[in-house]
């Protein structure tokens, strides 16, 4: 049987800095992402525009970016392909620093056909936590293709 090595959100962010590297860790594994395909980012370049514009008109609401890592906890470190900082959390947000720690507002996930179900399955369970552990306030799903997407919010009304 084979075992995994975890590594801690500590060693994750030590890694030296390699161009290209598309690296999500998930309960302290060190999981690869696949390369985006074309549909995949064009749909994310869709929605981040729709999102932008609404931002750049609506600036004291907050803004939404892509591809930006979050430390979601002490092993966990994800980077939604779009996310959005509300006003409030903004504030709170080091730009020039990354990791951000905390979570965005909003995450969006565009799941692509190359892209494992476990590991797609760990990202909503940060969404599906009981409250004390939840790491995002919502997150979306959009599958590339002809699935249906599906959305998983927690607010103040969820229990």
């Amino acid at each position: 049987m084979a075992t995994t090595a975890l590594m801690s959100g500590i060693e994750f962010d030590a890694l030296p800095y390699e161009e290209g590297r598309n690296w999500e860790l998930l309960g302290g594994e060190l999981i690869p992402m696949p390369s985006p395909t074309f549909e995949h980012q064009l749909l994310v370049q869709r929605l981040q525009m729709v999102l932008m514009l609404h931002f750049t008109a609506n600036p004291n609401q907050g803004l939404s970016v892509s591809d930006v890592e979050f430390a979601l906890g002490k092993d966990h470190r994800m980077r939604p392909d779009v996310l959005i900082l509300l006003a409030e959390r903004l504030a709170s947000v080091d730009i020039e620093k990354v990791p951000v720690p905390g979570a965005p507002d909003i995450a969006v996930e565009v799941i692509s056909p190359s892209e494992r179900a476990v590991h797609t399955q760990a990202k909503l369970e940060s969404v599906s936590a009981p409250r004390s552990q939840r790491s995002v306030a919502s997150l979306s799903e959009i599958q590339v293709g002809h699935h249906p997407s599906r959305q998983l919010k927690h607010d103040s009304r969820c229990r």
